[in-house]
């Protein structure tokens, strides 16, 4: 039901707690596989799918899903390699990098996000773009004052980047800062009265 519904980390709890209880039962890591896929957890569905094919060899679901795992992996790994290779030819240009960051934030490794998104700061210390990738990878990690932190940089360096006012009301509401947020959304009207989130 949580699966249906889209929770998709309550279907990982209860399955997770579903194999402690029988462990013996190929379809409940298949399962279990599912959520951590629906989560876009691709190593560790594989590993739930293998378990199911411990137990079952003849899972045919879980054997494909394994198949799928693998080749979304290679995928994945292509394009953060098309992308450094990107940099490599010219380490220079700034606007090489935000490519290798949404690849590694696209296959959740944050820490490299971050490492790459901190070499284009290093290269240009007061370009918004900088900020603008900085921000994309810890909204993708759901830390929002690090988010709010580098929207209110984006829109220092930027100050008529409406998207970047409309992210920054978006955290400051998450955290509660609701005058903040409000600031933050009006000044995205002002710039762009056609912006319905913002007025929303």
């Amino acid at each position: 039901l949580y699966s249906e519904m889209g929770q998709h980390e309550h279907a990982l709890e209860i399955f997770q707690r579903a194999t402690e209880l029988r462990p013996d039962d190929a379809d409940l890591y298949a399962s279990l596989g599912d959520a951590y896929r629906n989560l876009g957890l691709t190593d560790d569905a594989i590993q739930a799918y293998r378990q199911a094919l411990m137990i079952d060899p003849d899972h045919t679901i879980a054997a494909e899903m394994v198949a799928v795992g693998r080749e979304r992996i290679a995928q994945e790994w292509k394009r953060i390699l098309d992308a450094e290779r990107h940099i490599d030819a010219a380490p220079g240009d700034i606007t090489r990098y935000p490519t290798a960051v949404a690849a590694y934030v696209a296959a959740r490794r944050y820490q490299d996000a971050l490492s790459v998104s901190n070499q284009m700061l290093a290269l240009e210390p007061d370009n918004p773009r900088c900020y603008s990738a900085l921000a994309e990878v810890y909204e993708a990690m759901e830390d929002a004052p690090q988010a709010i932190a580098s929207w209110s940089k984006v829109v220092e360096l930027e100050p008529d980047n409406t998207e970047a006012w409309e992210h920054l009301g978006t955290w400051q509401t998450s955290e509660g800062h609701l005058s903040e947020a409000i600031t933050a959304y009006e000044r995205a009207v002002e710039l762009d009265a056609s912006n319905v989130g913002a007025r929303f």
